[in-house]
């Protein structure tokens, strides 16, 4: 037998064996608790809403505003497109309901036409296609909307703000649906300061431009350690703000904090500080952890068979995890990963 047909056969056989001792195993209760308490603990916690003291603090001058604007201009370019365009299926290619050969075929057809440089429009006439749909796309406005626009899917409208003017006629795949679209004219209309929406937007970075470096510098002070419970109150009391208390019944109670926010709450221990925010810092917390309620699960509840095989799972996943940890200390395997960089190539 060949080493492949033998290492096959080996690894048939360690997952059949792995699968029969998972299979029998049963969690003791005090696990099954482990993982509902994990997700259902209470917590009673105390937080500082930092974007509302970061409100009160984001007074800006013109010049501040002039400045960011001089330093981004080109984030202020509003890019505008005229576009014809059709979306192609069986029925307007080939008078039928169903995707064939033939309509895989004329797919084919226009995509090579569009490498020899024809328009749109020679394609609409060589295939006899329905009137074109035309369009004005604003990026600016897309960008902040994100939505569908005249029948084109956003993830289309994307792809049609990157079509270069050099090749301006393109077939769009997505999803199995077929998009021909022509960029007739692009204008690149740089828009002003004056704009309101333009000074809107620099008010919202220029306040998250303070709002990262306030929240660096906390963590800079928790990282080291040198951030107390004193510290907590002294940020609410200089800005003006209450501290509020909340009970936190699980991880799905999201009546103050989102889900997100929620899982980092649950990853910090009892009587610690931490920043709790998303990503863009629309939402962000110094929040503190006062008390931490553990739960149990009643074996009569609905949900103990959940939290059961949950449990088992876990179980079964860190018994793999042991087994191929202990081969890889036993026969201290190395891999190649040059090697496999070129298979790969």
């Amino acid at each position: 037998m060949c080493n492949a047909d033998s290492n096959a056969s080996y690894q048939n056989k360690k997952e059949q064996l792995l699968d029969f001792i998972g299979g029998g195993v049963v969690p003791p209760k005090f696990l099954v608790d482990i993982v509902y308490d994990k997700e259902n603990q209470i917590r009673n916690i105390q937080s500082i809403n930092l974007n509302k003291i970061m409100k009160k603090k984001s007074v800006f001058s013109e010049k501040q505003i002039t400045s960011y604007f001089n330093k981004n201009k080109e984030d202020y370019i509003d890019i505008r497109k005229s576009v014809k365009f059709i979306k192609l299926n069986p029925k307007n290619l080939t008078t039928n309901n169903e995707y064939t050969d033939i309509f895989f075929q004329k797919i084919d057809e226009i995509d090579d036409f569009i490498v020899e440089g024809k328009n749109l429009d020679f394609i609409q006439k060589n295939f006899n296609l329905p009137s074109l749909n035309l369009v004005q796309l604003d990026k600016i406005d897309f960008l902040k909307n994100k939505k569908e626009i005249d029948n084109l899917p956003k993830e289309v409208i994307n792809k049609i703000f990157n079509i270069e003017e050099s090749e301006p006629t393109s077939l769009i795949e997505l999803k199995g649906e077929y998009f021909v679209v022509d960029i007739i004219k692009t204008a690149n209309i740089q828009k002003e300061v004056t704009d309101s929406s333009v000074k809107k937007n620099i008010l919202a970075n220029l306040e998250k431009k303070i709002t990262r470096e306030f929240i660096s510098e906390i963590i800079v002070k928790l990282n080291k350690n040198n951030f107390k419970k004193n510290d907590f109150h002294k940020i609410a009391a200089n800005g003006k703000i209450s501290v509020k208390k909340s009970i936190i019944k699980n991880k799905n109670d999201n009546k103050t904090f989102n889900k997100d926010l929620l899982n980092q709450i649950y990853s910090l221990p009892e009587k610690t500080i931490s920043i709790v925010a998303d990503i863009g810092l629309d939402e962000s917390y110094l929040v503190y952890v006062d008390k931490i309620e553990n739960t149990e699960i009643s074996q009569n509840s609905d949900k103990y068979n959940e939290y059961f095989k949950l449990s088992k799972a876990r179980m079964v996943n860190s018994l793999y995890n042991t087994y191929d940890n202990y081969l890889k200390n036993k026969y201290d395997i190395n891999i190649n990963y040059k090697a496999l960089d070129n298979i790969s190539r």
